[in-house]
């Protein structure tokens, strides 16, 4: 059997098996999770072109989104051409939204009420805003968003709820994540495993009691302690 299967069962039986192993997994979940959640809001960050709706136009329109670099404002602009990998700065986008007045993230495969309108992509979702940065006359008009692909919309309502204080939690971002935890409880193992006979305990050794005396302080010699200011 070559070591490199031996070596990936011994892998899988630590991470099953072993209490410290599942206890560094979990230490280490909130770290990468919020790896996971930065690079969402680097991708809205770059931007992307959508398609949209509008009540007073029957024909399809794009929209232009991305998220200031602050991650405090969405700015957006309709049908502005997008020429090859150069997208518009945030400078030729008229159109703004604060971040703080998104109200919902509306995932439309979800929603009845969507479907009834005729907002049935599975594919899209509809942004929910209060009106501070609007005028009077667009405060009760969400923003509609349809993807080109499955994974820019897992991508974009990651990075929306990201925004609203919550973990990137679609299949994409759990893949991702899983990968995360697997490489790094890997490296962590390396020098274990190569050292021949070791055992991985099934639960993590138990903190010595303190010493009856620190007398062993001074018979090595040890500095004294700087002086408390």
């Amino acid at each position: 059997v070559p070591f490199s299967k031996i070596q990936e069962q011994r892998l899988k039986s630590l991470e099953k098996e072993s209490v410290p192993i599942l206890q560094l997994r979990e230490k280490l979940r909130p770290q990468l999770q919020g790896l996971v959640n930065k690079q969402r809001l680097t991708i809205l960050e770059a931007g992307e072109s959508f398609s949209t709706v509008s009540s007073n136009r029957r024909w399809p329109r794009t929209l232009f989104c991305r998220l200031s670099s602050n991650h405090k404002t969405l700015h957006y602009g309709y049908d502005i051409p997008v020429e090859g990998n150069t997208c518009p700065t945030i400078d030729e986008l008229p159109d703004k939204l604060n971040v703080a007045d998104i109200e919902d993230v509306v995932l439309w495969k979800d929603q009845k009420r969507q479907r009834e309108r005729g907002l049935d992509s599975p594919l899209g979702f509809s942004i929910e805003y209060s009106h501070s940065t609007t005028g009077p006359e667009n405060a009760t008009k969400p923003l509609y968003f349809i993807c080109q692909t499955n994974e820019v919309f897992q991508y974009w309502t990651d990075g929306l709820n990201v925004l609203q204080k919550k973990d990137a939690s679609n299949a994409i971002a759990k893949e991702h994540l899983s990968m995360l935890l697997e490489m790094e409880i890997k490296i962590r193992q390396l020098d274990i495993l190569d050292i021949e006979g070791l055992q991985m305990p099934e639960q993590a050794p138990p903190v010595p009691p303190m010493p009856d005396n620190f007398n062993f302080h001074n018979h090595y010699n040890f500095p004294p302690s700087p002086a408390v200011k």
